[in-house]
């Protein structure tokens, strides 16, 4: 039985029992072009298609050769309930090559102690792909395929960027682009050039019925300055029942061990409590004073931050 499906530009990929498929319509039939034999039962299933460009094989006659040629290729995102997550790509080949490819590139590893996955997508966070990744203990994984990194063993496993606890249990989310020149992330390359990248966001919803959004700073800088904020938050503000939000915010874990919880370690501090930071806009003055100051910044600059945020998920 198929027990997931998506899109993936002319293809259709289908997850059925330990099998991952590509199919396509040929004519009036629909055809197999690809396959790949899994060790992990698939229930979601996200895809990214893109185009690439490419070189002429050397095997090509002079007389067909062409600068360049298009070829189709995308990443599918897997979701497995207790195996976690799997990444693999789909490379459709030119007619020059005759063939079409689904490649396994790295999975992610210590799901022994991670809670059961629940749902799974794309997040598109300048300069890379993150998948985002949700599970029964109301944890918020963002993980990433980074073959340069150590934490990946030779492209083996994906890397943990992020791992927070929500408190709640998402079943599903979807990726929005954000229809604004303001929501623009600025970045600056390797060779010193600043360039605009654009912002993505995340809604995730819940089966309690909450609704949480997922947005990426504008900067570092922001980020930097939320984060210090958050920090000089988490401390002198009054909390309900004395309940620390540095430890409510920490991910949960089934059982521990010591791989686990060397990779949880502080990955829980790239994602910002913006439940916490709003708490700034109703203090007093003379404490918005203190806290703006000890940070650094001027008030109106702790609330143009906190307002781009939010506009940011307002257009999105």
């Amino acid at each position: 039985a198929v027990s997931a499906a998506a899109q993936c530009g002319d293809y259709v990929v289908l997850s059925h029992g330990r099998r991952v498929t590509v199919h396509k319509w040929v004519g009036d039939k629909f055809v197999q072009v690809a396959f790949y034999e899994s060790d992990f039962y698939g229930v979601a299933l996200s895809v990214v298609p893109h185009r690439r460009e490419c070189s002429i094989p050397s095997h090509i006659p002079r007389s067909a050769h062409r600068p360049r040629c298009r070829v189709f290729s995308a990443y599918i995102h897997i979701t497995d309930v207790y195996r976690g997550e799997r990444l693999l790509r789909f490379d459709e080949h030119s007619a020059f090559h005759g063939s079409r490819k689904l490649k396994f590139l790295a999975k992610e590893r210590h799901t022994e102690f991670r809670g059961d996955a629940l749902t799974g997508g794309f997040w598109f966070s300048p300069p890379g792909l993150d998948l985002c990744v949700t599970d029964d203990l109301g944890n918020l994984r963002l993980l990433q395929f980074d073959p340069t990194g150590l934490e990946s063993q030779g492209k083996a496993f994906l890397a943990t960027r992020s791992n927070v606890h929500t408190g709640q249990r998402f079943s599903s989310g979807l990726t929005i682009k954000m229809h604004s020149p303001e929501s623009d992330v600025t970045m600056t390359t390797s060779k010193g050039h600043i360039v605009k990248r654009e912002r993505f966001g995340m809604v995730l919803t819940s089966l309690e019925g909450g609704m949480s959004a997922l947005v990426p700073c504008k900067s570092e800088r922001q980020f930097r300055r939320l984060f210090m904020l958050q920090t000089i938050l988490e401390k002198a503000l009054w909390h309900p029942l004395a309940c620390n939000p540095r430890a409510h915010r920490r991910p949960r874990l089934k059982r521990f061990g010591c791989a686990a919880a060397i990779e949880a370690g502080d990955s829980w501090k790239n994602i910002l409590d913006g439940e916490l930071l709003w708490r700034f806009v109703y203090l007093p003055s003379d404490m918005q004073e203190e806290f703006a100051g000890a940070v650094g910044v001027s008030v109106s600059k702790v609330f143009t931050s906190l307002l781009d945020l939010d506009m940011a998920f307002v257009k999105m």
